[in-house]
């Protein structure tokens, strides 16, 4: 990537940082409202996000705006990887083979006590 957008191996690093600091922030934006806001909302809402922001990264691709679409991008997928519900899935599961899309919009399990 950084070769074919001028960028430096350090600009590379930052830019993939801060992607994953999207994710962890997202992460927290789901655990603060995954009881109060309707989840298939919250995921679409997300996914639209993380799609956007990855779309315009096809033509913005100075240094500045790819630093800036990444966090946007890793936000939008923190959010519908934190709502994924590891009790249907697991956690490992969902990571891996991106099933969090599926289990956030997998109807609740009813537990009988």
């Amino acid at each position: 990537m950084g070769q074919s957008l001028g960028f430096t191996e350090i600009q590379v690093g930052r830019v993939a940082g801060n992607d994953l600091a999207g994710l962890a922030i997202g992460a927290v934006i789901a655990a603060l409202f995954i009881a109060k806001v309707d989840r298939r909302l919250m995921v679409v809402i997300a996914a639209a996000i993380a799609i956007g922001a990855n779309i315009l990264c096809i033509y913005y691709q100075s240094y500045e705006a790819t630093f800036w679409l990444r966090l946007v991008a890793g936000i939008g997928a923190g959010i519908y990887t934190g709502y994924c519900r590891c009790d249907d899935c697991g956690a490992l599961e969902a990571l891996l083979s991106h099933s969090a899309w599926n289990c956030s919009l997998s109807p609740p399990r009813r537990v009988r006590s």
